[in-house]
């Protein structure tokens, strides 16, 4: 056949392995199969490197749990998913960090290009040690690859809104019940996405890898209005298909190309997977996410300065910012949901004889009248002896230069170490608390989250468990 090189870099036994119909061949007969049929139907007869590619959305925990999921797809294709295993390798592209321009800054009422523009990119260095965790996982079969040096696009291209939502997986609706704001929020991070998305294929442009979008695949088989909480074999059946669906026209015009990576886009991998029969793999892939080593040493400097001794200390998640004002509209507003974390707090049993650690963003915009009057009303009511936040431990020149992201990192890493936690249940934050603190031994039972009925409650329980 014409096209066909006489050394080629084939491999038959991948080959014969991938299409489940040729299972009982010999490599001679697959080899044979390939010149007779093979070829002319553009099947994939040498094993392609794997990269797998995805975008976060805006939060930390919310970027974190992207990460997650990413790394557990990436390991079920390292292990022969998708793919035989023979496949040539499979690489996981770091994007980059998203940090938001203030706590104090709603991002419901702008248009959808400013909600997007809300959110902006910094290096993925600034929230991971990507050092540490390229060695954890490259023990594990997979290589971790920098955030490639992409010139963002302008926030306010007017023709976003206007693209097709191709690859995108943000559900069609947000996990709380303001179904309104959480339109508008949805189309913001596919705008941020798609910026990311059509950067990166022209940032690949002209190199010889194949783009595939395993987001795209899935949302035809799933048939849903979401990809979200996908079994563990629908994913790697969706990338299989994908990259077979995307490989056939390339093959069948030049056989011999047989192509030697391919791009998975992902989109976003918000609770991508269902991994509540996941627990194992999912605790691998939490081990595997290693901190900035120096917003680790800001929240050790902290926990060394608190020196809650034996009796340890108390944390609150404190969501109250204005930029989720929004969120407590059905209970009663700020004061309402105010009120609920203090009902949290005592169910939780905090006592006054212990110190209380408060994670809030209140204090990076100004909001100090506001919080006089929260630490009032805990102190009021014996919930505390001292309350302890960053801002009074570490100096403002620590603090000064640090995103968003940076600062509400600092506060995850000092709460990992509460002997008891009051959060709430539709904040990935304070879920990915409770999931990362009874990794490290914590029960889950000395946590309270207020609003336990909130709609993001099936996404947090399937979509978010990472232990027992």
């Amino acid at each position: 056949m014409k096209g066909i090189p006489s050394a080629p870099p084939y491999n038959w036994t991948f080959y014969r392995e991938l299409y489940p119909e040729l299972h009982g061949l010999t490599t001679q007969q697959a080899q044979q199969h390939y010149f007779d049929v093979g070829a002319d139907e553009g099947r994939l007869a040498a094993p392609p490197t794997l990269k797998v590619v995805y975008a976060t959305s805006g939060g930390l925990c919310n970027q974190l749990y992207h990460h997650l999921h990413a790394f557990m797809m990436a390991r079920a294709l390292a292990a022969g998913g998708a793919l035989p295993a023979s496949a040539a390798g499979t690489a996981i592209v770091l994007p980059p960090a998203l940090h938001r321009r203030s706590f104090g800054d709603s991002p419901y009422g702008r248009g959808p290009a400013e909600r997007a523009a809300a959110w902006r990119q910094a290096p993925i260095g600034t929230l991971l040690d990507v050092g540490s965790m390229q060695a954890y996982w490259a023990a594990r079969g997979l290589e971790l690859l920098p955030t490639p040096d992409i010139v963002p696009r302008n926030p306010f291209v007017s023709d976003w809104l206007g693209r097709r939502r191709a690859g995108m997986s943000q559900p069609q609706r947000l996990a709380h019940n303001h179904t309104q704001q959480a339109q508008q929020q949805k189309k913001a991070e596919q705008a941020q996405q798609e910026m990311y998305r059509t950067d990166w294929l022209s940032y690949r442009a002209g190199g010889r890898c194949l783009a595939a979008s395993v987001a795209e695949q899935l949302q035809k088989d799933q048939r849903a209005m979401s990809r979200m909480l996908a079994p563990l074999h629908r994913y790697t059946r969706g990338a299989r298909d994908a990259i077979l669906t995307a490989a056939k026209p390339v093959l069948i015009g030049d056989p011999g190309n047989q192509i030697p990576c391919v791009y998975l886009w992902h989109g976003g991998t918000l609770f991508a997977l269902n991994t509540s029969g996941l627990r194992g793999v999912a605790a691998e892939a939490a081990r595997g996410v290693f901190f900035n080593r120096t917003i680790v040493a800001l929240a050790d400097q902290i926990l060394a300065a608190m020196d809650p001794g034996s009796r340890g200390f108390n944390g609150l998640h404190l969501r109250l910012e204005k930029d989720v004002a929004a969120w407590h509209q059905g209970a009663g507003g700020m004061e309402g949901a105010l009120q609920s974390f203090l009902d949290g707090m005592k169910a939780a049993k905090f006592a006054d004889r212990s110190t209380l650690y408060v994670a809030s963003g209140m204090l990076s915009y100004n909001a100090s009248r506001e919080w006089l009057t929260i630490e009032t009303k805990i102190e009021a009511l014996g919930l505390a002896e001292q309350i302890a936040y960053k801002e009074r431990f570490l100096r403002a020149s620590q603090l000064a230069g640090l995103h968003s992201e940076q600062l509400a990192l600092i506060d995850f890493l000092v709460l990992l170490k509460s002997q008891r936690l009051c959060g709430l249940a539709e904040s990935s934050f304070s879920y990915l608390l409770v999931e990362m603190r009874a990794l490290q031994g914590r029960p889950k039972s000395t946590a309270v989250l207020i609003n336990p009925g909130s709609s993001a409650r099936t996404l947090f329980r399937f979509g978010g468990q990472l232990s027992n």
